[in-house]
């Protein structure tokens, strides 16, 4: 099982911790990751709680902090009296994986899903759920489609929500653009289907293909703005 705060083999040092009343003197497990930084480290000891008898078990909490982010952290220790044994305590800890998102501000603010959906998508990529994250890319890819669409074709807004993606596509007026939001439509829909129609490509292809589509919008939309300003400055001389 997977031991949070903890990698290779973490040094050991001696603390004395009173039992009952009786100081002992155990050899207590250092933690040394940081899950916070994601980065090894050596905790400095802050303190120790008054052991506690938990359902016959001797429990003593230790008080952490990080050298380099200065975040504090606890660890239960599982006491032997005696027999001058200790393990850390094993709780099923969860901690929320960085997220990327490579992407302008302008893609945010046409279609703010889709950075919420890329960004839980990539989230489930870095914490190992790749069976998940496929079909959230996919669903990512139809908001921005959907909702760079509605922004240039306002009159069909309802027409372009109900429409399948597939349908979405056809109307970008660009068959560059088309192409890329094409397959990224394929791999991500193989990521719902039990056999597989391009098994030839995977999540990468899907991310990289993604990835031009989403760049290639935000480059349409900074070269709409670009005219827009243009025209205006036309206009005034």
């Amino acid at each position: 099982m997977y031991l949070p705060f903890f990698i290779s083999t973490p040094r050991t040092v001696q603390y004395k911790i009173s039992i009952n009343g009786f100081p002992e003197s155990h050899a207590i497990l250092i933690p040394n990751f940081c899950e916070f930084e994601q980065l090894p480290t050596n905790f400095a000891y802050v303190n120790q709680l008054q052991p506690e008898n938990i359902a016959g078990d001797f429990h003593c909490a230790f008080i952490y902090t990080c050298p380099s982010c200065h975040r504090y952290i606890i660890i239960d220790y599982a006491i032997s009296p005696r027999i001058y044994e200790t393990h850390v305590i094993k709780y099923n800890y969860t901690f929320s994986s960085n997220a990327n998102y490579p992407f302008p501000d302008n893609l945010e603010t046409l279609s703010p899903r889709f950075k919420k959906i890329y960004k839980q998508a990539s989230r489930a990529e870095n914490s190992g759920l790749d069976e998940l994250s496929g079909f959230g890319y996919r669903k990512a890819l139809e908001f921005l489609i959907k909702d760079y669409l509605i922004k240039n074709k306002m009159n069909d807004e309802q027409k372009i929500k109900s429409d399948s993606l597939n349908n979405c596509i056809k109307r970008l007026n660009d068959s560059d653009l088309q192409n890329v939001s094409r397959i990224s439509t394929w791999i991500g829909n193989d990521s719902t289907h039990y056999v597989l129609e391009n098994p030839d490509l995977g999540l990468d292809d899907l991310k990289n293909y993604l990835d031009v589509t989403a760049q290639y919008i935000a480059f349409k939309l900074r070269a709409q703005t670009a005219k827009l300003y243009i025209d205006d400055h036309r206009n005034n001389k």
